[in-house]
């Protein structure tokens, strides 16, 4: 029962935290440089940034069971969309022609979202402790640093699906022999089957552990082989409680969602009665216009709440999966500033004086 009031605590704290202007800029950047790839980030994918864009400002409260179910299907949109690249690249295996289009887009796809992600973390874990955060270019100057502990994980997995599949492949190959290849294919094909066993596995582990992963070298400063170990321990041994997390940090986001959401309502509704105010007339924020490059823009940081929250309140759900596996306190945590070395001790409360700490009966020299 502790755990799980710690991690609503956390969560809860993750609204605010995510709500803090750097974070909605770093989450509407990752966004604007997945749009950014043109056809690496794929026509689904697209259709889905613009959707999650436009329904900062639209949406009504009188249908409530809708409402929840699209603020749902938005908060979950982070995941969703890495899961999506996940799916796709399985699918376009079938499609020789576009291989180098789903390694580009995967490629691209984890680069940013391992850097914009861990610059996310590295403010929001020192956020959640209560301790003072880097600032916005630092902590995504240090996420760049970190570029090959942070992306060099996921593409371990990625690289062990590789190899198993290619060995299935070569099963269906046996296909192909004149004559008996129905045979001889079909009667090996059971090797086949239970090679996609470790592959599913290891995708449904990878895809899960990820953001893991990008804790640990974010929040901790740890190299790719801890970062690893981390993340697939971390998800094997407590399946359960992160389960829960994921599904109470889906909840919060709900909530935290609508507030974002409704804010953003008032403050443009506001903006635009202000200026019809002054201008004597109706102003509509057409695209192409100036007025809608603004309007614009502000629904693009108000979206980026969503990569932000989802980031924070990952971090949570790491620090308290660290706390329970390896008995680190929660607010040790490592801001990682520039020029740090990678060896110096986690930030913890500081120890008393030298004074404070001798004895009262103890006298002390001149």
């Amino acid at each position: 029962m502790r755990l799980v009031w710690e991690d609503w605590a956390r969560l809860l704290r993750s609204i605010r935290v995510a709500s803090a202007p750097g974070m909605l800029l770093l989450g509407a950047v990752g966004w604007l440089l997945i749009d950014a790839a043109g056809g690496l980030a794929g026509a689904r994918e697209a259709e889905r940034r613009q959707e999650l864009k436009a329904a900062v400002g639209v949406g009504s409260w009188d249908d409530l069971p809708r409402a929840l179910e699209d603020s749902a299907r938005l908060v979950a949109a982070p995941l969703g969309s890495v899961a999506l690249v996940w799916i796709e690249a399985v699918r376009v295996v079938r499609e020789p022609a576009r291989w180098a289009w789903a390694v580009g887009r995967g490629l691209w796809f984890l680069a940013v979202w391992s850097i914009v992600g861990a610059a996310l973390v590295r403010i929001a874990a020192p956020a959640l402790a209560g301790r003072e955060r880097p600032g916005t270019i630092q902590a995504l100057r240090d996420a760049a640093v970190r570029a090959p502990r942070l992306v060099g994980p996921p593409l371990s997995a990625w690289l062990a699906i590789l190899i198993l599949g290619a060995l299935a492949i070569l099963v269906g190959l046996l296909f192909r022999i004149p004559g008996a290849g129905d045979w001889v294919g079909g009667g090996l094909s059971v090797i086949a089957i239970g090679l996609a066993v470790p592959i599913a596995w290891l995708g449904l582990v990878a895809l899960t552990s990820w953001p893991l992963m990008t804790a640990t070298v974010a929040v901790d400063d740890q190299d790719a082989l801890e970062a690893v170990s981390r993340g697939y321990s971390y998800v094997i041994h407590r399946p359960a409680r992160y389960a829960a997390g994921l599904v109470l940090a889906l909840a919060v986001g709900i909530g935290g969602w609508e507030v974002v959401r409704l804010v953003y309502q008032v403050v443009m509704e506001t903006a635009r009665f202000l200026l019809e105010l002054g201008a004597g007339r109706s102003v509509d924020p057409q695209p192409g216009t100036l007025l809608g490059f603004w309007w614009n823009a502000a629904a693009w940081l108000a979206s980026g709440w969503l990569a932000s929250y989802a980031w924070t309140a990952l971090t949570a759900l790491y620090l308290g999966l660290r706390s329970e596996i390896d008995a680190t306190p929660p607010d040790s945590v490592r801001p990682a500033w520039a020029g740090e070395s990678t060896t110096s001790a986690l930030l913890k409360p500081e120890p008393a004086s030298s004074e404070a700490a001798v004895p009262a009966h103890v006298e002390q020299g001149p």
